[in-house]
């Protein structure tokens, strides 16, 4: 996740919104046989014959997975550079960098209040003050099963804890909730 974070990154400085370079670069690195631990949705998307941009799309409809927690994981840069180019609709731009690879719009959605949370503190705010109005551009399917998970009230004993992208997102803004430093959350 921290290596195709590097990725995202540099194709972001590099080239902007380059998805299509993005996809080539994340496959090329999957494919790197010095690569270890590619997530399986990932993976799969990387290795489809379609390539960018339906291979995310096309798995999922196969499927039925494609909400897994690396579109997650690999958030934060494109956080700063959203937060460093306020020209650029951060929500649209969330969603299309988690459908490079996840193509569940479950896991796009977790993304846009991710990335809401990480511009708002990228700028000096507090980033549970951006989860409130992220909740509020959600589709009402998507609120209805997903966005208790960061709500205040919500707790890891309250999860399966599987890999799915919101729960991914709803333990970061429980630690970003109950814990006052960087250690305390771990």
């Amino acid at each position: 996740d921290t290596q195709m974070a590097v990725i995202e990154a540099e194709i972001l400085i590099r080239s902007g919104l380059d998805l299509a370079s993005m996809y080539d670069a994340f496959a090329a690195w999957a494919n790197d046989p010095g690569t270890k631990d590619v997530g399986t949705t990932t993976s799969a998307v990387l290795s489809h014959t379609s390539g960018y941009p339906d291979a995310s799309r096309l798995m999922f409809e196969a499927t039925g997975k494609g909400a897994a927690n690396g579109c997650i994981m690999r958030a934060a840069p494109a956080a700063v550079w959203l937060a460093a180019n306020a020209d650029i609709d951060p929500d649209a731009t969330s969603f299309e960098l988690a459908a490079v690879t996840h193509g569940d719009p479950v896991a796009g959605w977790a993304r846009v209040v991710l990335n809401r949370m990480l511009i708002e503190g990228n700028r000096g705010g507090d980033p549970l003050d951006a989860v409130d109005e992220a909740l509020a551009v959600l589709p009402d399917d998507v609120a209805a099963h997903h966005g208790h998970l960061v709500e205040a009230d919500w707790t890891p004993s309250d999860s399966d804890f599987n890999s799915l992208a919101w729960t991914c997102l709803a333990q970061a803004v429980w630690a970003v909730r109950t814990s006052e430093s960087f250690h305390d959350a771990i």
